[in-house]
């Protein structure tokens, strides 16, 4: 609240447990932050406005958000035991900013019914929270934080099901990076 009115200093999105906008030097009397849209339950422990003498913010770089999509994998009927292939998938070279991910896999026949299941995702060793792996169709998007590192490790495992074994492959995008 400036004044007697609303004004919308910061906005944009967020992936991860923290963010940190800079805005024009304003007076305000109440915050008041609108979450429009999330994947897991938004959990917020503070939300404040500080002021900070002398301070410059930084300049903002711009970045290409739509990466290209790229195979990563190809699946061929011998991977499937009784409708199922186990995929584990070591995605550590490919990521290496926050942001969110998607891996899909693409049938060589597009009748084939295709279900995903039992996504999970490790990074650097540890089981991240369901929150941050969902499965849409046949689409696992896969979210990380800032906590990323040229040395850390992001693996993904799930399962592929279908009726008749098929062949195709998986691919991977980088759908929005921070």
């Amino acid at each position: 609240m400036v004044g007697d009115q609303w004004v919308e200093l910061a906005g944009g999105q967020s992936v991860g447990r923290k963010k940190i906008d800079y805005f024009e030097e304003a007076e305000v009397s109440a915050i008041e932050l609108d979450v429009t849209g999330h994947v897991g339950t938004p959990l917020i422990r503070s939300l404040s406005v500080y002021y900070v003498e002398g301070f410059t913010p930084y300049e903002k770089e711009s970045l290409n958000i739509w990466g290209r999509t790229a195979g990563i994998m190809e699946l061929n009927e011998e991977m499937f035991t009784a409708g199922k292939a186990h995929i584990e998938l070591d995605l550590s070279e490919r990521i290496h900013l926050p942001g969110q991910y998607i891996i899909k896999v693409v049938p060589d026949d597009n009748d084939a019914q295709v279900r995903l299941t039992g996504a999970r995702v490790f990074y650097d060793g540890s089981e991240a929270l369901q929150e941050f792996v969902t499965v849409s169709g046949q689409s696992i998007r896969v979210n990380r934080t800032a906590v990323v590192s040229d040395r850390g490790s992001s693996v993904l495992t799930f399962i592929i099901e279908c009726e008749i074994p098929c062949s195709g492959k998986i691919t991977f995008n980088a759908a929005l990076v921070y």
